[in-house]
C-alpha cells in the first residue's frame, strides 16, 4: 500500500511540473551549432540535435543539450569530441538556464531583439552568459535564435587543457582552439 501511495505522489508530483512548463522545446526543430578551429584556419561545424527542455509560466527557462547527440558529420570526430574532450560519460549534456520577460510570454504576438543573461553549465562548471537573441512569438509558438555567435571558451568551464591535447593527439598533434563560437536555433510549442 505504502509503495502504491509513494507512486501516485510521484506521479502527481511530475505531473504538476510538466503542466507548470508553458512551452517546451520541440526536438526536432531545435538544434545548437559551433565550430572547432584548427590550424588557425580550418573551420569543422558541429551541431546538438535533440534539444530538449521548457519555458515555464514564470518565463524561468532550461534547455538540455545531449552530448551524445553532437554530429560533425564524422562519426569518429563525433566520438572522439565525446570520449576525449567533453567526457560525456561523466558529463552527459550541457545545461542552459535563464529567464526570458513574462511579457513575451503573455502576447499572441512578438518580433524582437534582445540582450538574453543565462548560465551555461558545461563540464559540471557554471558560468554566466549573455547573448543578443532574436525572439518571434506567434501564438502557441516561439522562435528562439542567436543573432550573433556566442564565444565559449573551454577553460572557462574546467575542461582540462589535457583533454585538448589529447584530441589533437588523434589528428597528429594540429593545434585546436580552446575557443568556439556557438549559435542556436530553438522552436518551442504550447
Amino acid at each position: 500500500m505504502k509503495a502504491l501511495c509513494l507512486l501516485i505522489s510521484l506521479f502527481a508530483f511530475s505531473s504538476s511540473a510538466y503542466s507548470s512548463s508553458l512551452f517546451n522545446v520541440d526536438e526536432s526543430l531545435s538544434t545548437v551549432s559551433f565550430a572547432s578551429i584548427k590550424l588557425q584556419y580550418v573551420v569543422e561545424p558541429a551541431v546538438i540535435n535533440k534539444v530538449t527542455g521548457h519555458i515555464d509560466k514564470n518565463g524561468d527557462f532550461i534547455f538540455n543539450l545531449p552530448l551524445r547527440e553532437l554530429n560533425t558529420g564524422i562519426p569518429i570526430r563525433n566520438e572522439r569530441l565525446n570520449t576525449l574532450f567533453f567526457d560525456s560519460k561523466s558529463f552527459p549534456q550541457i545545461q542552459v538556464k535563464g529567464k526570458v520577460d513574462i511579457d513575451i510570454l503573455k502576447a499572441d504576438k512578438a518580433i524582437l531583439q534582445k540582450n538574453i543573461p543565462f548560465s551555461v553549465e558545461i563540464f559540471g562548471t557554471k558560468n554566466n552568459v549573455k547573448a543578443l537573441v532574436n525572439i518571434v512569438k506567434v501564438g502557441d509558438n516561439i522562435a528562439i535564435s542567436s543573432a550573433k555567435p556566442v564565444i565559449i571558451s573551454a577553460s572557462n568551464y574546467l575542461i582540462p587543457a589535457t583533454h585538448l591535447t589529447k584530441l589533437a593527439e588523434t589528428v597528429g598533434g594540429i593545434a585546436i582552439s580552446n575557443t568556439v563560437p556557438v549559435s542556436f536555433s530553438l522552436v518551442l510549442n504550447k
